[in-house]
């Protein structure tokens, strides 16, 4: 089969949109002809379930496994959830989630083993119920009247820093870490990024991104009106590292194909989106 039509296939029936980010031109770097996806015929009705909890208090990280054999091809869907508080790895076999709202979240994992040509997907689905439970984030009561003494109030601590999986290219924390020196104001930008970079990744995944060179020169469309003019040094500092890193990747022959340039995206998404949401 081919899985770059499984994907597409679905993705169009569960109107999935993903994400991408920032960059200027990576020297050094030429096209890749996309690869041919792997072939053969694999029995029906896979085996497939989801590893992880049905529990978890507001604010929680909670992670999904999927359960199948490698060969299956699986994608996963969060039904009504907002898209800021969920995100794959593993080759989007794991989801890491965290919301602030308790309620119920429902995630669906399609997988599929075969697929005829011309005939519709082989799917399988299996569902996934999460209760978030805590209280819902509201006002605040009023606290005390402030000191009118001499002494500022300090700076409010830094959230803590999360540990993110390492991935098949290892660059989430690294891009986490990166992004981490720019100021707090920053990060609803830093989560319009991210979503871009999810955008080229589901793309890639798709079969719609025939080059990584056209994949790239997507990701600088979409960002480039949210950077707009701004040059400064806390972009440079995640920037730099990002060019640096993919440079490295696709000099040591580690992004053949459209399946390797989808993953790359998504964990550089995920290392923008753990900022931005922290």
């Amino acid at each position: 089969m081919h899985t770059h039509r499984w994907l597409r296939t679905c993705c169009v029936a569960l109107a999935l949109a993903g994400g991408v980010a920032a960059g200027n031109d990576w020297p050094g770097l030429s096209p890749h002809e996309v690869a041919e996806w792997l072939q053969g015929d694999i029995p029906a009705a896979p085996a497939v379930s989801v590893d992880g909890r049905n529990a978890a208090a507001a604010g929680e990280l909670v992670r999904l496994d999927a359960v199948a054999d490698p060969s299956v091809a699986v994608l996963w869907h969060l039904v009504g959830g907002s898209a800021e508080h969920w995100d794959t790895s593993n080759d989007g076999r794991t989801v890491f989630f965290a919301s602030p709202q308790p309620g119920r979240y429902v995630f669906v994992l399609a997988a599929s083993a075969s697929l005829a040509p011309g005939a519709p997907p082989d799917l399988q689905l299996v569902e996934h119920v999460l209760t978030v439970s805590g209280p819902a984030p509201g006002p605040q009561p009023p606290g005390p009247a402030p000191n009118p003494g001499p002494t500022p109030p300090g700076p409010a601590p830094a959230p803590p820093r999360p540990t993110l999986p390492q991935g098949q290219f290892a660059i989430s924390q690294a891009i986490y870490d990166a992004v981490a020196t720019m100021p707090a104001t920053d990060k609803a930008l830093i989560l319009e990024v991210a979503s871009n970079y999810s955008v080229v990744a589901s793309q890639c995944a798709a079969g719609t991104m025939p080059t990584f060179k056209g994949a790239l020169e997507k990701a600088v469309e979409l960002n480039r009106p949210r950077f707009g003019p701004r040059r400064d040094d806390h972009l440079k500092a995640w920037g730099n590292l990002l060019n640096q890193r993919i440079g490295q990747l696709s000099q040591a022959g580690k992004l053949p194909s459209a399946a390797q340039w989808s993953v790359l995206f998504d964990e550089i998404a995920l290392g923008l989106r753990a900022w931005g949401a922290n």
